[in-house]
């Protein structure tokens, strides 16, 4: 994995955040701009086309923030995303005698089974 896709990864939760914020703020110029717009009424027609320029423009740059920050995957999630398809693919893993994986496994339940009657224990002794 290169530095670059590490910077990557630690910095998504912070997109994600920071896309959301200029997202609601543009939205809140947005609205504000476009209220003193209908409520004034100006007849200056410069005024005016600046004024829906600026509420289209602050309009989009919201919308696209909006998308951006949503579609933004967590840390967790482009981790996975990048890493799971190299373990699943891996050769080495795929050449793994059935009776390992299944050692695994039964190993895997017998934890599971066994934390299961801890914490029924404990619930029973209250």
């Amino acid at each position: 994995m290169s530095a670059w896709l590490i910077y990557l990864f630690s910095i998504l939760d912070n997109i994600s955040t920071a896309s959301i914020l200029i997202a609601l703020l543009f939205g809140i110029f947005s609205f504000i701009f476009f209220t003193i717009r209908v409520f004034e009424q100006i007849d200056d027609t410069v005024y005016c086309k600046n004024t829906i320029k600026f509420v289209y423009r602050t309009g989009i740059i919201a919308i696209v923030a909006t998308v951006i920050g949503t579609l933004t995957p967590s840390k967790q999630d482009a981790m996975l995303i990048y890493a799971l398809p190299k373990i699943v693919n891996n050769k080495q893993i795929q050449d793994l005698p059935p009776k390992l994986l299944q050692s695994i496994n039964d190993t895997i339940d017998g934890y599971d089974q066994y934390i299961k009657r801890k914490l029924d224990d404990k619930g029973d002794k209250k």
